[in-house]
This record gives C-alpha cells, sequence and structure tokens, in this order.
C-alpha cells in the first residue's frame, strides 16, 4: 500500500508541475489545473507519509492494516474531490471522504472508540447533508451536473447553495462553532491524527474555491464565511495559547488555521488559499507525526529536573 501511494504522490507532483507551467489536464469527467494539482499533491503525500509512518508506529497493532485501507480510501477519495468536474461525483466523494475520517478516528484501541466518535459522526453528518442539499439545489437550478454550468446561478439559488456549502465547509473544517470533534479524535493513533490535521479538514476549503461562482462570488456567502472564518480564527488562537499539552495546542491551532483559510476563500483569495493549505497541511503532519517524540523528550527532562529524595534521618 504504501508503495502505490508513494507511486500516486509522484503522478502528482508530475501533475502539478505541468500545470504550473500553464498545461491544464482534462479527460471526461476530469480537469486538472494548477490549483487542483497542489491539492492532489497534498492529498497523496499526506497519505504515503501517514501510512509509512504507520508500518513503525503501528507495528504489531491489530489494526494496522485497517488504518492502511482507510487511508487509501481516504486518498482515493480526496482525489476524485479534487479533480472531477460532476456535481454528483462530488457529493459522493465528499460523504466517502467524511466517513473514511469517522473510521480513521475509531481505529485504535477499543477502549473510548465510541466516545471519540460520537461528535465526528455529528459533524460529518452535518456537513454531508448541507453538501449534498446545496449540490441539490445546484442541480437543479443548473439543469445538469456539470461544475462548470453553476456559473450562470445567480440570485436567491445560489445564495441557498452558497450557504449551504459554507455551512459544510464549517463542519468539515473543524471551524466553530463544529469544532469539538476535532479534539475529541486525538485519542486516536497518531497517523490518524495527521490524516486527519493535514487532510480532511481542508475539504471545506477545497469545496468552496471549486464551489465559487455560490460560495466566493455570492455576497451573502462569502460574507458568512468572511464572519465565521473570523470570529472561530481569533477564538480558537486565543484558546490554542493556554493548553499545556501538545497535541491539544496542535488540535486548535488546526481549527485556527482552517478558520483563517475560510476568511481567504471568502475574499475570493483561492491562490493563497490553497497554498496556505498545502503549507499548512505538510506542516501540521510533521508536527503530529514527531508529537511522541515531544511528550517523551519533556517527560525525561522533567524526570532529570526532579530533585533526589532528601536521605531519610536516623
Amino acid at each position: 500500500m504504501s508503495r502505490l501511494l508513494w507511486t500516486a504522490t509522484a503522478g502528482a507532483a508530475a501533475l502539478t508541475g505541468a500545470t504550473l507551467a500553464g498545461a491544464t489536464l482534462t479527460a471526461p469527467g476530469i480537469e486538472v489545473d494548477a490549483l487542483r494539482a497542489l491539492v492532489l499533491l497534498l492529498v497523496t503525500a499526506t497519505g504515503a507519509i501517514a501510512v509509512a509512518f504507520s508500518r513503525r508506529a503501528l507495528r504489531g497493532e491489530a489494526y494496522q492494516q485497517r488504518f492502511e485501507r482507510l487511508s487509501a480510501g481516504l486518498v482515493v477519495a480526496g482525489a476524485a474531490f479534487a479533480t472531477t468536474t460532476d456535481l454528483v461525483v462530488l457529493a459522493v466523494a465528499w460523504v466517502a471522504v467524511g466517513a473514511a475520517a469517522v473510521a480513521l478516528i475509531g481505529t485504535g484501541p477499543d477502549a473510548g472508540r465510541q466516545q471519540r466518535t460520537a461528535r465526528a459522526r455529528v459533524a460529518m453528518g452535518i456537513s454531508d447533508v448541507a453538501f449534498v442539499a446545496a449540490v441539490a439545489v445546484l442541480v437543479a437550478a443548473s439543469g445538469g451536473t456539470s461544475i462548470a454550468g453553476i456559473a450562470a446561478i445567480e440570485g436567491a439559488w445560489a445564495t441557498v447553495a452558497g450557504l449551504g456549502i459554507v455551512a459544510a465547509a464549517v463542519a468539515r473544517a473543524a471551524t466553530m462553532p463544529l469544532h469539538r470533534w476535532l479534539a475529541d479524535s486525538l485519542a486516536a493513533p497518531t497517523p490518524s491524527s495527521a490524516l486527519l490535521h493535514a487532510g480532511v479538514v481542508n475539504g471545506g476549503a477545497v469545496a468552496a474555491i471549486v464551489l465559487a461562482p455560490v460560495t466566493s462570488d455570492a455576497v451573502v456567502p462569502a460574507l458568512a464565511a468572511v464572519a465565521i472564518g473570523t470570529a472561530s480564527c481569533l477564538a480558537a488562537e486565543a484558546t490554542m495559547l493556554t493548553r499545556p499539552d501538545v497535541k491539544g495546542r496542535l488540535a486548535w491551532s488546526t481549527t485556527a488555521q482552517m478558520s483563517f483559510t475560510l476568511v481567504l476563500v471568502g475574499l475570493g483569495l483561492h491562490t493563497a488559499a490553497v497554498l496556505h493549505l498545502v503549507a499548512h497541511g505538510l506542516f501540521k503532519a510533521t508536527l503530529f507525526l514527531g508529537s511522541g517524540g515531544v511528550v517523551r523528550r519533556a517527560a525525561r527532562a522533567a524526570q532529570v529536573a526532579r530533585p533526589a529524595a532528601a536521605p531519610r534521618p536516623p
């Protein structure tokens, strides 16, 4: 599985190079421009890195193979979401990514599984319902399933669909007030956390960019994205500064960064948003995969600094 994901990453890197040179690659139902190629590269690279890390971190665990299969499924669904030109495929891929995310959170020791997946199921459910409903509105208003066809949608149809996409993005990106599922997911194995924080949460911003004619190009949805993103970013950043644990700070940092990306999308700064997603995704995956070492070093430092016990009196 790891080799397949690294091969896919190499292919995505080649596509990225071609599209950055000005090419747009098309096939039936697929279109890859520079922004889509960057997202595809992030999806495949994150999956490959997480699976490679899991080979050592989860060695001997009964759920190691399950993690690899779910990671591969997540990459396939994410790749389809990033490259499709069909609204129905987009919706199916969105739901598949959410289902894989919940399954990844549930992967690990049986103890506490229901607790750590409960909020994720609710958030992903809200996200799925909002997204599928918005896509249904887009199909009805445009008279077809092509993403290109939504550019002609105006007025109330665009506003309703755009608000649905923003709501779906807020839940998927762990933006306030639908952010608590991300903190609960910290109990999952570290490779799962890396995939969630560097991959899954990016879906909200990517969806808003792909469907820009009814999000950042429509006044009400764009204002909603900017307002929600700004408030969530400030609150999450302030909360992050009060957390004493490494993974807790990383989780609140992810909420703050995804909220900031939502602001960029609402302002129509799509290139900046995608570049931010890529930089944050790779950076956050590295931090999560190295968080165990930070905890161990801190524990050793505390043990060394602990004063020796005073000698007992005779």
